[in-house]
């Protein structure tokens, strides 16, 4: 049965901030992000519903936990259970793996049924393309984490390609939810391409250039879930349906 989940993420644009000056919140003192309410809609529509029933999906808040990056880097280093050795972590992706095995401690010692860790891909379209592997092994690095907490089925790496702006631009860009699967290839992780960065093209979209934590709630909160079509997505999709049935069963 799935009751709450934990997160970390780069920043409040992604999976949010806590308002409070804590390294970990929920509820009233958690500011969700717009990438949160993604994950919470993927719940929403996997769970089967003697579980969804009781859960309070009209404040998703109060079902996530919010751990900031730099809280899980230093359990890591007293911890230091994840080292740089022959562990399969590609060189420079450590870090990655480090906290997320923090991340699925905290999930196992407080009682959360799923862990999610994001972070984007980032990378110039250059960068892309010397090491079309980039986001793989990123990937790789965080089932590694999740791995060694001895958390794997209920591990979620939550990595778009390129960044989550491209999600929400999939869903608000002229022709929403058509080819957005090109968006992954076309765009760079690049902030300071003005045709490329899915920043840009987001603020644009929403005819808003300052755009907020809060705008892209708003966003995320209209996507219609099932309609979202990318490969980094789904793969998202997937992950979280298969922590699902770890903790529900087939159904």
């Amino acid at each position: 049965m799935f009751s709450k989940m934990v997160v970390s993420g780069e920043g409040p644009t992604d999976m949010g901030r806590c308002n409070n000056q804590a390294p970990v919140c929920s509820g009233a003192a958690y500011d969700i992000g717009p990438v949160t309410l993604l994950l919470v809609k993927l719940l929403e529509n996997n769970l089967p519903e003697w579980n969804a029933n009781q859960l309070d999906f009209d404040h998703p808040e109060q079902l996530v936990t919010f751990v900031y990056r730099a809280h899980l880097s230093g359990k890591a280093k007293q911890r230091r259970l994840i080292r740089p050795a022959k562990n399969g972590v590609e060189k420079g992706f450590m870090i990655h793996a480090q906290r997320a095995a923090e991340l699925a401690f905290y999930a196992r010692e407080n009682g959360h049924q799923i862990a999610a860790y994001f972070h984007d891909t980032d990378g110039t379209q250059q960068e892309l393309r010397d090491d079309p592997q980039r986001r793989e092994k990123l990937v790789n690095a965080i089932h590694k984490g999740f791995r060694a907490a001895k958390f794997s089925e209920n591990g979620v790496p939550v990595v778009p390609k390129p960044t989550s702006e491209a999600w929400l631009l999939c869903a608000v860009k002229t022709e929403a939810y058509q080819h957005c699967a090109a968006l992954e290839t076309q765009l760079s992780g690049n902030v300071r391409s003005p045709e490329r960065s899915p920043k840009i093209l987001l603020g644009k979209a929403l005819e808003d250039a300052e755009y907020d934590r809060e705008r892209l709630c708003d966003v995320a909160r209209s996507i219609s879930i099932e309609r979202l079509d990318m490969p980094s997505f789904n793969e998202l999709r997937e992950d979280m349906q298969r922590a699902i049935v770890s903790l529900c069963g087939q159904f």
